[in-house]
């Protein structure tokens, strides 16, 4: 590959970047100077890890994929820095860390602002936490998106493998005057509506977690 000029070998490994992650591999077994390309700052922040999101174990420790990642979150890729605070949210419990991770993706990672909003419940954080999960229900406006949105986020967390160890426990905070009456005569964990979609949601979490 050392015949091919920097910058042109630059703009071809960024966009291949962008259809996946994947697409690199070619270029960091070839040699240096193809990894050291794939390795490029502007690379690794435009690189596009879709994959880490509906495969969240990836991301975990021991997985051979993910140094890749902790390069990709030093670089400032939106996506790693959110599926690694959900990891960090996921196995380790409350910290700031984990949600100002999550809270850093929720521009251009729709499941951020989810997570980041249930999460925050559970830590304690329960004005943040539903101040977030406002404004994705009123940018989606419709139920059934919210759904498939929270649900998508708990099979990323199972994926993880949670310790189910009651990390939040002891900080998860829904006070008894917001909790919907809903609850008690129509909706479920597995039937939720508008008023009740944090509330459930949370509970999940912290049962998982």
């Amino acid at each position: 590959m050392a015949y091919i000029p920097a910058g042109i070998r630059s703009d071809i490994v960024r966009r291949l970047g962008r259809q996946g992650f994947r697409e690199l591999a070619s270029f960091i077994a070839a040699g240096p100077d193809g990894r050291d390309a794939v390795y490029e700052r502007e690379v690794l922040e435009e690189v596009d890890l879709d994959e880490f999101i509906f495969v969240s174990s990836l991301a975990n420790e021991g997985s051979l994929y993910r140094p890749f990642l902790i390069r990709c979150l030093e670089a400032g890729n939106t996506t790693a820095q959110y599926v690694e605070g959900l990891r960090l949210a996921v196995k380790l419990g409350p910290s700031r860390h984990s949600l100002d991770l999550m809270k850093g993706a929720e521009e251009y990672v729709v499941y951020a602002m989810f997570a980041y909003g249930v999460f925050s419940i559970c830590a304690g954080n329960y004005e943040e936490g539903m101040e977030s999960m406002y404004v994705l229900i009123n940018r989606l406006g419709w139920l059934d998106s919210v759904v498939q949105i929270g649900d998508t986020v708990m099979a990323q967390i199972s994926d993880i493998e949670p310790p189910m160890t009651g990390n939040y426990n002891a900080t998860y905070r829904f006070p008894d005057g917001d909790v919907p009456n809903c609850i008690y005569f129509a909706c479920n964990a597995d039937d939720v509506c508008f008023d009740c979609i944090s509330y459930w949601y949370s509970r999940r979490v912290r049962h998982m977690c």
